[in-house]
């Protein structure tokens, strides 16, 4: 019944989509003419729609999954898997940063059609991530069982359960890292059809651990760690098995490159930075809410960011089919190609989240109430400021991968990763001070805008990026899009009173405004005659 739902629903969702999805790439293309073919402007349309398809797929599964989850475990054991996995990630640092050094050299050595280099880069990136994943077992092992076990609030008849709980999220992290190198190729050759399909796999497979959680008579919550851990084992063995089957290169032997481990290493310690700053923007503000309030607002959170991963996944699915070329028409010397892909993708970044934000954002209570059965105190106010801030950073995600394919990131990682690491001793003092759990999500706000002006004040001075021409053509735009769309929910609420009715006007008159808006204020002629010419040649809306 409901794989029929679902298959119903995303029907319909696709059909209108794919109009949006071949316009971006033709946008695409037209910003790479230089080097792209008709045969590449294809594939970025197919790979669109596939992250797409696996976008809504995961949306609606994930969300209907959390929500069962949380009625499963109780609210005290959601908060207490969202902390302890939370917990796992701080110990993942070194994965982090070596993950973002693995995807810039596999991109460049695929766009240089070396298989040798290739290779090479490939089987070093390998054994760095394993000795990563011993790194991360021992101080698991040691720092982090101290830390679970005396650090945290923990209710004292759960403690048994949490230290099961923590085992299996390290055996999920220890996967995880050594299977890096193998996603990353996938990311780098663009296969993004499989990355689709096997996205889709992992949230059936996390929805079918809902119903079994109902069949056992065991421990709920130890029981759902053990398969989640079982589903990621299963997920990063595909991944690992068709990386082999396609791609000659991805052939592992001990290595040792003397310069290229050097190289590789000293990017990813400066990645380092922007990892910490990860940790205690997120996992660190995670912990201190933990300390001060317990595991119940850590539900809380927990929901709210559910709802961000959602949503989220809408950008993320976007700016991964970009940043790969970002990264190549950079490293190739096709700079202005690289900035006007930042310049489109940072806009369009922000619109595609913008619209599926919005209603949720205002009608947020109907949303949490109609999704769950029980909604945890605090648990509306968190969403409302996590999606303002995913806004902030969806502008800055194409700047990061500018960043990234330039390499010299030391600068950069010091400046910006000390403004958001910020966050932690920030957020401890007000709450010490004030007992209120939502201001540490205001200061995080606060701090992803300063971070986003020293992004393009660094670029600037490294790139000779063009800071005033981003400000006009992207930031102005968005900000007067917002900006004249706002008032619409407000004026809705004095006029319709039924909630579910509210919600689904708001939704279609926000969508159609926004379009309208974006249309005649959001873009530019020339973007603007780009989509007439492209919607007059190939009619792809009938």
């Amino acid at each position: 019944m409901l794989s029929e739902l679902f298959l119903s629903n995303s029907c319909g969702y696709f059909e209108k989509s794919t109009n949006f999805v071949f316009i971006s790439a033709y946008i695409y293309r037209y910003l790479t003419r230089t080097i792209m073919s008709p045969i590449e402007n294809k594939r970025i349309a197919q790979n669109t729609l596939y992250m797409y398809v696996r976008m809504f797929v995961t949306m609606l599964v994930s969300l209907y999954t959390s929500r069962i989850i949380l009625s499963t475990l109780g609210i005290s054991d959601y908060g207490i898997f969202n902390v302890v996995s939370g917990v796992v990630v701080m110990f993942s640092f070194l994965n982090s940063a070596m993950s973002a050094s693995t995807l810039r050299y596999l991109t460049i050595e695929n766009g240089k059609n070396n298989f040798n280099e290739h290779n090479k880069v490939f089987q070093t990136s390998v054994s760095l991530h394993l000795i990563v994943a011993v790194i991360m077992f021992v101080l698991s092992e040691t720092i982090g069982v101290w830390f679970i076990n005396s650090q945290l609030t923990i209710p004292p008849q759960r403690l048994h359960a949490v230290n099961w709980v923590f085992q299996f999220s390290i055996l999920s992290m220890i996967v995880s890292i050594i299977s890096v190198p193998y996603n990353t190729e996938i990311i780098s050759h663009e296969h993004f059809n499989f990355y689709a399909y096997i996205s889709i796999v992992d949230v059936v497979l996390r929805l079918i651990i809902v119903f079994a959680l109902q069949i056992f008579k065991f421990d709920k919550l130890i029981l759902y760690s053990f398969f989640i851990f079982v589903v990621n084992f299963s997920i990063q063995f595909l991944y690992r098995y068709y990386c082999k089957k396609k791609f000659k290169e991805a052939r592992y032997n001990f290595l040792y490159d003397k310069n290229l481990l050097k190289d590789m290493s000293v990017f990813a310690f400066w990645n380092l930075f922007g990892v910490f700053a990860g940790i205690g923007y997120n996992q660190g503000v995670n912990i201190l809410l933990n300390v001060f309030f317990g595991t119940v607002i850590n539900a809380a959170r927990g929901i709210s960011f559910q709802i961000l991963s959602s949503v989220n996944q809408i950008v993320a699915n976007f700016q991964t089919v970009v940043n790969p070329s970002i990264i190549k028409n950079y490293t190739t010397n096709y700079r202005q190609n690289a900035f006007n892909l930042v310049f489109s993708s940072s806009k369009f970044s922000y619109y595609l989240l913008l619209i599926f934000i919005f209603p949720i954002f205002f009608r947020a209570d109907w949303v949490l109430s109609t999704w769950l059965k029980t909604v945890p105190e605090y648990t509306l106010i968190f969403t409302r400021l996590v999606l303002i801030d995913s806004l902030i950073c969806s502008l800055s995600g194409p700047l990061q991968t500018l960043v990234q394919a330039n390499g010299r990131i030391k600068v950069y990682q010091i400046i910006v990763s000390s403004i958001l690491l910020l966050n932690l001793p920030l957020s401890y003092i007000v709450l010490k001070i004030t007992a209120i759990p939502y201001f540490a999500f205001v200061i995080a706000i606060i701090l992803s805008i300063f971070a986003f002006i020293f992004r393009l004040v660094i670029l600037k001075k490294m790139e000779n990026f063009p800071v005033w021409d981003y400000i006009k053509n992207v930031i102005i735009r968005v900000l007067i899009v917002t900006i004249i769309i706002i008032p619409v929910p407000y004026f809705l609420e004095k006029i319709i009173f039924n909630p579910t009715w509210l919600f689904i006007i708001t939704f279609l008159s926000s969508t159609f405004g926004f379009i309208l808006v974006i249309w005649l204020l959001g873009i530019n002629n020339e973007e603007r005659n780009i989509v007439k010419n492209f919607i007059g040649k190939h009619k792809i809306i009938r």
